[in-house]
């Protein structure tokens, strides 16, 4: 008999390491949200973890490395906010809306963490990169349950035309979301909501 594979423990040093980087990214979005990305500097940051300068270079090499850490930590909630729409129990237009209205809540409700990063993927090809992927990654997840999200299969203009929708489809709702929690908001926010329902409840409907 095979014995099972026991996991390694986590050493106390990679504990306080990954202690350490949680401090560090704390102090990080409260600098961030407080002055502005472009105006904090990362001896401000290592200021207001409480730390070295030199101790916030072993983790973070510079200011973009530190702001792709914390966009990707946004980036996989939001991953679990789609596997909600992807276990919905029952598939009608009336969960798909309070989905979308339950996305709109979560989002309205860290304005703050959305306002930093959209004035940072304005400047850094790398962040627009990592936006990309997590297009593409929620687009393989709802693929697990959705067919008009699967993009496999032989390259012609059937399944172009299928990856352009479903791209699309993810950009909609993550636009919406970030333009509708503003209160400023222009448009009738129920509105939106029901006419971005009907368009997902058509996609997902069909597959």
């Amino acid at each position: 008999m095979t014995a099972a594979r026991v996991s390694k423990p986590t050493s106390l040093r990679d504990r306080q390491r990954e202690a350490t980087r949680a401090w560090i990214r704390k102090a990080a979005r409260t600098s961030f949200m407080r002055e502005g990305v472009r105006a904090v500097s990362m001896e401000a940051i290592a200021a207001e973890a409480g730390i070295r300068r030199a101790t916030l270079y072993l983790y973070y090499p510079g200011k973009n490395a530190l702001l792709l850490d914390l966009l990707e930590q946004s980036l996989r909630a939001t991953d679990r906010i789609y596997l909600r729409l992807r276990d919905l129990p029952e598939v009608t237009r009336g969960s798909v809306r309070q989905w979308l209205a339950d996305y709109l809540r979560e989002v309205e409700q860290h304005s703050s963490a959305v306002d930093l990063f959209r004035s940072a993927i304005l400047s850094d090809e790398k962040l627009r990169e990592i936006l990309r992927g997590h297009v593409s990654r929620t687009i393989e997840l709802l693929a697990d349950r959705f067919k008009s999200f699967e993009l496999t299969g032989p390259v012609d203009a059937k399944l172009m035309r299928r990856r352009f929708e479903a791209e699309l489809m993810v950009r909609e709702i993550e636009a919406f979301c970030a333009e509708a929690r503003l209160p400023d908001y222009h448009l009738d926010r129920e509105a939106g909501l029901d006419v971005l329902a009907d368009r997902l409840f058509a996609m997902v409907k069909s597959g």
